[in-house]
């Protein structure tokens, strides 16, 4: 019989950590059966998603206006495991964390079963930002207290390993990049026009930023445009920035859709982030051979792009040298196009199914 993984993920909305569940669990339906247990998952995850994996759909038992959401269905997922524990966890599961670990960790106490986490973001860089001095050390101090009772911990970048490694003494902790299907072959046109960003329209991606660049970089290139793709809280917010600086013209929002069309066509990809974890995003813009520009975020750009060998980094939520940098890699463009090409050669490190029979290798030790 197989082994079987309860997967925990709360939030299952759209972007690249939900693009490294299908490939996950895709791949591990092969050895294991799998049991996802979410608050809620997106339509279109969930078409993609392999079908022998089981979902199941916490109920609402806390809803509550003081909570956030994501916060509400964190507990959510935590309490129908405990209150269906016999139905939905086995004598030989082993329980994989993808998202909020703390409440995952505490429930593998509790059920007496072995976890792994994966972190998805810089450990740190996830909380320095939009948190005041306090909030942030006691969220940092909740991370590390509670991660030191998991088993195995994945990082999705050597930054974040070496920064859990201070705190932690776990040889257990380890390094395995998001998954990329770096054998496919694309026709690239090289008649590109436009600039391109994609992610969730919230606070981490500072797409307000990239926009705020754009005002200086239509001073010398007035008919430039930016091709938003992802969906989001932030997108009213960003329509009115859009129409207080008069780029209507110029910034075009194209919701959450397949963006192949966009990066087969974009002249540059930004990432203007306040902290990632290994952004596929710039995986994907490699592997188009996108000229690159990425702000310098902990933890997974300087590791994609060799320090500034295939693409531009730039200092966190800087307009001024964002948008210099926009127009000197406009100015320059063949460069640009040689260093991501370069890069596009090193894609073989994130190879899909060589990261994904290191998880697979991994969870089998547990």
């Amino acid at each position: 019989m197989k082994k079987s993984i309860l997967l925990i993920m709360p939030n299952v909305e759209k972007g690249g950590i939900e693009k490294n569940l299908i490939l996950l669990t895709s791949y591990l339906i092969k050895y294991f059966e799998i049991i996802l247990v979410c608050g809620e998952i997106s339509g279109d995850v969930r078409k993609e998603m392999n079908k022998k994996v089981k979902v199941i759909i916490a109920k609402d038992y806390l809803r509550n206006k003081f909570l956030s959401h994501r916060i509400q269905n964190t507990i959510n997922v935590f309490l129908e495991i405990f209150i269906n524990k016999k139905n939905i966890v086995k004598n030989e599961t082993i329980l994989f964390s993808l998202q909020n670990h703390p409440f995952p960790i505490l429930l593998s106490k509790i059920l007496k079963k072995k976890i792994i986490i994966r972190i998805a973001n810089h450990p740190r860089a996830s909380v320095k930002y939009f948190n005041n001095y306090i909030k942030f050390l006691l969220k940092i101090f909740i991370k590390i207290f509670f991660y030191k009772f998991a088993d195995g911990i994945i990082c999705n970048s050597n930054s974040s390993r070496y920064y859990l490694q201070k705190f932690l003494n776990k040889k257990s902790i380890i390094t395995i990049y998001n998954p990329i299907n770096s054998d496919k072959k694309f026709k690239i046109n090289y008649n590109r026009k436009n600039l391109l960003t994609i992610g969730r329209l919230e606070n981490q991606k500072n797409i307000d930023g990239i926009i705020l660049a754009l005002k200086n970089v239509k001073t010398k290139f007035p008919r430039i445009k930016l091709i938003v793709i992802g969906s989001g809280s932030k997108r009213k917010f960003l329509e009115d920035l859009v129409k207080r600086n008069n780029l209507r013209r110029n910034v075009e929002f194209k919701g959450y859709i397949n963006p192949k069309k966009y990066l087969m066509n974009a002249k540059i990809l930004i990432l203007n982030s306040f902290f990632e974890g290994m952004p596929n995003v710039l995986l994907e813009g490699l592997l188009y051979k996108i000229p690159i520009i990425s702000a310098d975020c902990e933890s997974g750009p300087s590791e994609i792009l060799k320090n500034g060998k295939y693409g531009s980094l730039v200092q966190v939520n800087n307009v001024k040298k964002l948008s210099k940098k926009i127009i000197y890699t406009l100015n320059n463009y063949n460069d640009a196009t040689k260093r991501s090409e370069e890069g596009y050669k090193t894609l073989g490190r994130f190879n899909k199914i060589k990261q994904l029979k290191k998880i697979n290798n991994y969870i089998k030790n547990f």
